[in-house]
């Protein structure tokens, strides 16, 4: 605790902040694993890792403008690795293509298929660069998305970039069914 001789309204401005993120890092971590509460549903949690993030991550002076749809009952097994895979590609789209960009507009799809699940995460910022493909978060995607038999990949669009993880909706042999 700091006592009122050496608090100034930096310090203060710095607590409130510090508050601010552990508040914001709890909310996330309670999404994506239900570790305050009990999992909600998934437009619930979907809809909480990314205004979660898009606050953590991005610059307080920064505007950025989400719009997130999904369609289709997301499939139980694949719920976790879709709710960490927006995570991760969510915040490489503030960390990279929204980086020091005052304005910027994010879209999460999360379309239901037939046969497959697509989750793609699109950025109007400054586009997609080679040496960024070998970085933790793309890894991290493609790992997620490997396990389900599924892929990941980032690519270069006309205004920003585009991330892409799609998963097929069957289990594999080896997946344990009382385990969604």
């Amino acid at each position: 605790m700091i006592d009122d001789a050496h608090r100034s309204s930096a310090n203060d401005r710095l607590l409130r902040d510090l508050a601010r993120r552990i508040t914001l890092s709890v909310s996330l971590s309670d999404a994506l694993f239900g570790i305050v509460s009990s999992p909600r549903s998934m437009h619930e949690r979907m809809n909480s890792i990314c205004a979660g993030t898009i606050e953590l991550l991005g610059d307080p002076d920064q505007v950025i403008h989400l719009d997130l749809k999904l369609d289709g009952e997301c499939p139980a097994h694949l719920r976790e690795t879709l709710l960490r895979g927006t995570s991760e590609m969510l915040g490489n789209a503030i960390k990279h293509g929204l980086h020091e960009r005052m304005v910027g507009r994010i879209t999460v799809r999360l379309i239901v298929g037939i046969s497959e699940t697509r989750l793609t995460v699109e950025d109007d910022g400054w586009g997609f660069c080679a040496a960024c493909e070998e970085g933790d978060g793309l890894g991290l995607t493609q790992a997620l998305a490997e396990q389900h038999g599924g892929t990941s990949s980032v690519q270069r669009i006309r205004y920003g970039t585009r991330a892409e993880m799609v998963l097929p909706n069957r289990r594999d042999e080896g997946d344990d069914p009382d385990h969604p």
